[in-house]
C-alpha cells in the first residue's frame, strides 16, 4: 500500500495508509488528514478521506500494544473529523483491514504457528490479499458512499465477529 491522492469528479479524494503511524507521535496523527481537510475546504468542492486503520484498533492484537493504540487513535480521529468536516461536504471514513498479506504483516502471515493461531479467529479461515481492500475504499470515495461519513468499514474475513 502506498499513500494515494486521487482527484475525484465531485472533489478531492485522499486515501492514506496508517502503517507508518507507530513512527509518528500519537498526538501528531491528525496532521495528514487535517491538512487534506483544509485543502478540500479551500477548493470548495467537498471530498472524501479514507483513513486506513486496522481491526486491532477495535480488538488489540497480542503483543501489538503500540500498534493497536495507534489504530484506535485513527478510528477516533476518523469519527471526530467526520463530525467537523461534514458541513463542508467532506466525508471522513476508515478502512479496518484484518490480516492482509503485505510486507508489513509478513511476521504474522509467514510464520505458520502464528498464522494458524490467527486463523482460529477468522471465520473465512484465510488472510486477505491487498487488492481485496480496493472495493471497500472505492465504495467509501465514490458517489455510492455519498451519505457515508464517520464509518469504520471492517474488511476482515469476519475477525471482529468472533
Amino acid at each position: 500500500w502506498l499513500p494515494i491522492h486521487v482527484r475525484w469528479t465531485e472533489g478531492v479524494v485522499a486515501v492514506w495508509r496508517a502503517e507508518d503511524l507507530p513512527l509518528v507521535p500519537i498526538w501528531e496523527i491528525h496532521l495528514i488528514p487535517e491538512d487534506q481537510i483544509r485543502q478540500m475546504i479551500a477548493q470548495g468542492r467537498g471530498g472524501a478521506i479514507v483513513n486506513v486503520a486496522s481491526v486491532n484498533g477495535v480488538i488489540p492484537g497480542a503483543f501489538q500494544g503500540i500498534y493497536s493504540i495507534t489504530k484506535a487513535a485513527v478510528i477516533s480521529m476518523t469519527k471526530a473529523f467526520a463530525k467537523e468536516a461534514a458541513a463542508s461536504n467532506i466525508r471522513v471514513n476508515a478502512l479496518l483491514p484484518g490480516a492482509t498479506e503485505t510486507k508489513f504483516a509478513s511476521a504474522l502471515t509467514q510464520n505458520p504457528a502464528i498464522l494458524n493461531e490467527l486463523l482460529k479467529h477468522v471465520p473465512m479461515n484465510r488472510v486477505a490479499q491487498p487488492d481485496e481492500m480496493a472495493g471497500a475504499v472505492l465504495f467509501l470515495v465514490s458517489p455510492a458512499g455519498s451519505y457515508t461519513t464517520g464509518a469504520c468499514l471492517n474488511v476482515d474475513g469476519g475477525y471482529l465477529l468472533v
